[in-house]
C-alpha cells in the first residue's frame, strides 16, 4: 500500500478528453483477503502543453505548435510553472526551452535543452543538434550535431529522420549516403512532418535524388501549406512564381510570401524582393527590393544578405561600401555551405582590406569592446579586443575575413534572430 502514492501515469496524445479506469489487486495481510482497489483518473493538459508542445514529440501529451505558432512570454510563464509543479518531467523543461528559443534567447534555451535531454527527452537531443548545426549560439560543429540526430532517430523521432535523412543526402557532418537518407526523410513524411514534406516535394521538382514529377512536387507543398507551415506557404508562391505545375501567377505568388513572410519565414522577403526588382506583378522598383532584401537579410536569410551587398555595390560612398562588407559577412555567417555564403565569401575576399578593418573594428566597438579608433589600422588595441571578443563569447579564437564573419554574426544574435524557424 506504500508504493500507491508514487505511481504515475503518462497520458497519451488525444486522452485529455477520456477518464481512464485502473484496478489494481492487492495481496491479503495478516490472514486478510486480497483487496481490489478501483480509480478513475481524467488526464488534464496543463497550459505549457497546450500552448509549446512540439508536433509529433515522441513524449508529447497533446498535439503540438509549430514554431511560428508560439509566444516566448507566455510559454516562459507557464512553462516555468509547470517545471515548478513537475519538476521531474522533462517535457516541461523542453518546452520553456521552445519558449527561450522562440525570443532569441540561446544561452537560455541552449541551457533547457541540455537539461531536458539529460532528464531523457528525446526531442530536446534533436532540437540541441540543430543548436550546434547552424551554430546557434556556439561553434558551428555538423559532426556533434548528426551524432545528436542519429540517438533521437534511433527512437523514432520524426523530426530526428527529417534532419539525419538530409545530413546523409547532403554528406554535412556525416559521410554521404543518398539511400540511406531517403529512407529516413520518407520515414519522416509517413509520420506527417511538414519538414518532410517540403524537402521531398523539392527534390521532386528539381529531379535531385528522385526522378522528377511535378505532380507529387505540388501534392507535398499543398499538404504543408494546409497545415499552416510557412515553408510550406513560400513553396506555393514559387510554383505560381515559376509557373510549375500551375498557371504562372505572379501576383498569387506575392500573397504567399506575404503569408510565408507575416509568419516569420526566413527568406520570404527575399522572394518579395526579387518581385519588386524583376517587376514580376508589382511595379518595378530597386529601393522595395533593397528593403525586403534587408529584412530577410536581418532574419538570417544568406541570400537576402547577399542581394543587400549587390545592390549596395552599385552606390557609392564609404558607408555603403561598409554596409557592403557586413552584408557580405552575413551572406556566410548562418549557413557557410550554402550557395549564397560561397559567393559571398569570395566576393568578401576581394573586398578592400582597409574597409574591412574599419568593418571588425566597428563591430568589436559595436559589440563593447575597445579596439581604439576606427581607423582601418589595427594594431594592439584591436587585436586585444579581437582576443577578448573570443575569450568571452567562448568561442573558438580565427583571423582575417573570418574573424569579421565571427564579430557580425554575434552582433546579429544580440537582436535575438528566430533560429528555431530555419
Amino acid at each position: 500500500m506504500s508504493g500507491l502514492s508514487s505511481l504515475t501515469v503518462r497520458p497519451q496524445i488525444g486522452s485529455e478528453t477520456k477518464a481512464g479506469r485502473f484496478e489494481l489487486e492487492l495481496p491479503g495481510e495478516s490472514g486478510k483477503p486480497a483487496e481490489r482497489v478501483t480509480q478513475i483518473i481524467q488526464p488534464r493538459v496543463t497550459q505549457c502543453d497546450g500552448l509549446a508542445t512540439q508536433p509529433f514529440d515522441l513524449q508529447a501529451v497533446t498535439e503540438g505548435r509549430l514554431a511560428n505558432e508560439i509566444d516566448p512570454k507566455l510559454v516562459d510563464k507557464v512553462c516555468g510553472e509547470a517545471m515548478a509543479a513537475y519538476p521531474e518531467i522533462g517535457r516541461f523543461v523542453f518546452q520553456r526551452g521552445r519558449g527561450a528559443f522562440a525570443a532569441g534567447d540561446l544561452e537560455r534555451a541552449g541551457a533547457y535543452f541540455e537539461q531536458a535531454y539529460q532528464m531523457g527527452h528525446v526531442r530536446a537531443g534533436q532540437v540541441l543538434g540543430r543548436m550546434y548545426y547552424l551554430g546557434a549560439g556556439i561553434d558551428r560543429d555538423r559532426k556533434k550535431a548528426v551524432s545528436l540526430y542519429r540517438k533521437a532517430a534511433e527512437r523514432g523521432d520524426a523530426y530526428a529522420l527529417h534532419s539525419l535523412g538530409m545530413a546523409e543526402i547532403k554528406g554535412e557532418g556525416t559521410g554521404q549516403n543518398e539511400k540511406a537518407g531517403l529512407e529516413k526523410l520518407l520515414q519522416s513524411v509517413e509520420a506527417g512532418h511538414t519538414f518532410s514534406f517540403n524537402a521531398i516535394g523539392e527534390f521532386y521538382l528539381s529531379g535531385d535524388h528522385v526522378d522528377e514529377n511535378i505532380d507529387r512536387a505540388v501534392y507535398y507543398y499543398n499538404r504543408s501549406a494546409a497545415r499552416e507551415d510557412i515553408y510550406g506557404y513560400l513553396n506555393m508562391g514559387t510554383l505560381y512564381r515559376d509557373g510549375k505545375g500551375t498557371a504562372q501567377d505572379h501576383k498569387a505568388a506575392l500573397g504567399w510570401f506575404e503569408k510565408a513572410h507575416e509568419g516569420g519565414h526566413p527568406s520570404a522577403g527575399t522572394a518579395i524582393g526579387l518581385l519588386y526588382f524583376n517587376g514580376q506583378g508589382v511595379e518595378k522598383s530597386e529601393a522595395q527590393a533593397t528593403r525586403w532584401f534587408r529584412e530577410s537579410a536581418q532574419r538570417g536569410d544568406a541570400w537576402g544578405a547577399y542581394n543587400t551587398a549587390w545592390m549596395l555595390g552599385q552606390q557609392t560612398g564609404e558607408a555603403a561600401a561598409r554596409d557592403r562588407i557586413r552584408m557580405l559577412a552575413m551572406a556566410t555567417a548562418v549557413d557557410p555551405t550554402s550557395p549564397a555564403a560561397e559567393k559571398g565569401r569570395e566576393d568578401l575576399k576581394a573586398a578592400n582590406r582597409k574597409l574591412k578593418a574599419k568593418v571588425l573594428q566597428q563591430t568589436l566597438t559595436d559589440l563593447g569592446f575597445e579596439p581604439g579608433p576606427v581607423d582601418g589600422q589595427p594594431g594592439r588595441k584591436t587585436r586585444d579586443a579581437l582576443s577578448n571578443f573570443f575569450t568571452s563569447s567562448e568561442l573558438d579564437p580565427v583571423q582575417g575575413d573570418t574573424a569579421l564573419i565571427a564579430l557580425v554574426k554575434a552582433q546579429w544574435e544580440q537582436s535575438r534572430p528566430r533560429y528555431d524557424l530555419f
